[in-house]
Order: C-alpha cells, then sequence, then structure tokens
C-alpha cells in the first residue's frame, strides 16, 4: 500500500476519532448540567443587607437548587432544563447558564433608571401574579378563594425574605384577620388542631407531584379533611346528643405520616457543548497525526 493511501486511511481514522470523543464530551457535558456565570450578586447585597441575607440564607428560595428532594425528582425526570426557569436566578435557556442557584435578590428586585444600585432605585415585584409564575398551582387556588378576591396576597401571610409565615401559629396568623371566627372555631377540637388542619389540607402524597399538587390556598374545606380526625366515626352523626357538651377526638387523630428525602450528590458542573466538540476533534486529530507519522516511518 503507497504513502498516501496510507495516510489517507490514518486521517479518516482519525476524523472518526475526533467525532466519537466529541460526541462523548457533549453527553458529559449535557449530564453536568447548566452553568454558573459570574460572582452570585446576593454577595453584593448583604454588604448592606445582611439581616436580610442572613434571613434568605435559611428560606426555601436560597435552597430552590440545592434541595435534596428537587435534586432527586429534577434527576429521576431527566434534568429538564426548564425546571431552571424557577430553582435558579437569571436562567438564559440559549445559553443555558444562571446568575445564581437558588431564588435570589434578582428574582424580584430591580434597578430601575440608569443609576446602578446603591444610590440607584431598586424596584420591587411582590404582587401575588409575581410570585404565581413558579408557584401556579398556589396561585390558581388563592384567585378562587376568597383571599384572592379580597387581595390578601401572599405577602400578608408570609415573610417575603424568609418564607416562613409572619406568625409562628398559623391560627395565631388567622385569627389577626378572623377575630370573630377564632372564637367560634375554639370548641371541640382545643388544642388539638389549627385552622390550616381543617382549610388548608394536602393530601399525604402531595409531595410526590413535582410541586403541582393541591396546596391549600383555596382555604375551602373538603371531605378528606374531615376523615383525617373522623375516619372512623364521620358517619355517625346521627348518633350524637345535640344536648350533649362536645367532645374532643383525640383519640382519632390519624399521624400524617412524613418522608426524609434522600440526599443525592451534587451534579457535577462541565464545559459546554461547543468546547467539547472542539476539544473532542483536535484531541482525535492529534492522536490520528501522531498514528499517521509512525506507519509512515514504518514504511520507509
Amino acid at each position: 500500500m503507497s504513502t498516501t493511501r496510507i495516510t489517507w486511511a490514518v486521517f479518516l481514522i482519525a476524523v472518526v476519532t475526533a467525532l466519537v470523543v466529541g460526541l462523548c464530551t457533549v453527553d458529559a457535558a449535557a449530564a453536568a448540567g447548566p452553568e454558573l456565570q459570574g460572582t452570585p450578586p446576593t454577595q453584593d447585597c448583604a454588604a448592606c443587607h445582611s439581616d436580610l441575607a442572613q434571613q434568605w440564607q435559611s428560606s426555601k428560595h436560597a435552597t430552590a437548587f440545592s434541595d435534596d428532594a428537587f435534586k432527586k425528582t429534577w434527576a429521576e425526570g431527566g434534568n429538564q432544563k426548564y425546571c431552571l426557569t424557577c430553582h435558579t436566578t437569571g436562567y438564559d435557556a440559549n445559553t443555558d447558564k444562571y446568575v445564581q442557584e437558588g431564588v435570589a435578590c434578582q428574582a424580584c428586585h430591580k434597578p430601575a433608571g440608569t443609576n446602578a444600585h446603591p444610590g440607584g432605585v431598586m424596584t420591587v415585584s411582590d404582587s401575588a401574579e409575581v410570585c404565581g409564575t413558579c408557584h401556579t398551582t398556589t396561585l390558581h387556588e388563592w384567585q378562587k378563594g376568597g383571599h384572592g378576591k379580597a387581595n390578601i396576597a401572599c405577602k400578608s401571610c408570609h415573610d417575603m425574605h424568609s418564607t416562613t409565615l409572619r406568625d409562628t401559629q398559623s391560627g395565631d396568623l388567622c385569627s389577626s384577620c378572623h377575630k370573630e371566627r377564632n372564637v367560634q372555631a375554639n370548641m371541640p377540637m382545643g388544642n388539638t388542631a389549627q385552622c390550616a388542619n381543617c382549610h388548608m389540607y394536602t393530601l399525604p402524597d402531595a409531595s410526590k407531584a413535582e410541586g403541582k399538587a393541591a396546596t391549600g390556598h383555596s382555604f375551602v374545606m373538603s371531605a378528606d379533611a374531615c376523615q383525617r380526625c373522623h375516619k372512623d366515626n364521620i358517619h355517625e352523626a346521627h348518633k350524637v346528643n345535640p344536648t350533649a357538651p362536645p367532645q374532643p377526638g383525640t383519640d382519632k387523630l390519624i399521624a400524617m405520616p412524613t418522608s426524609t428525602p434522600e440526599v443525592v450528590p451534587a451534579v457535577a458542573k462541565g464545559s459546554s457543548s461547543l468546547a467539547g466538540i472542539i476539544g473532542g476533534i483536535m484531541g482525535g486529530l492529534l492522536v490520528g497525526f501522531v498514528a499517521a507519522s509512525s506507519v509512515i516511518r514504518r514504511t520507509k
């Protein structure tokens, strides 16, 4: 076989090797997930707003990306990129990069005008509709209920930085507005239940619905809520003596199941697909030409 034919044969082998290596690198990059772009801006915000930054750090918004339950569900669903629209800040589907993990300051606060902050004015988006861009199920429930019609929005009950309730007990929070109903509700249950146990009941397996399960924000009572405590005697109301004082049904309480999410290792960051292809091609060509040179020297 002539030297020219040997050279072309080895060149073709090099090209095939480059494509294989490049495609393998692309697969690795896809599995690695999106890239972080630049320095998280929350570090700059914390320089002046340290108290608010500290509240945010322990919130569900801060751990929206790093949460083990999310990572597990995300991996099981094939690491769909659209999830990152809500679980990161500033995600760009075109470049597959995001500004910061979790729901950070820039998700709600935007600069107003041409002057940079600090110094320039920052706006804040805290309406229920803005929250509903990610919390879609909650928004739809809220819109149908009395709270939505009265425009008692998310920030009325939830602290926007810590994402916790504005009161440690949900019953105390409800009674801050529903004073007359708080007196009426303090009847047979005593201290065995809070307002949310009946008015915001959710199914035990709601956590498995990938964030789309009912959250109870319509505040409408359902038969499922009654069965939580009265599973054994829900159809025995006709046997109750109406003149007898009501008795707490603490012996009928059914413990709500709890689950501990499995710890899933964080997904490693990888290079972009373009860089993988270029690197694979260069590496394959280098290997091919080295092999070609060796074969040519042996034929001489």
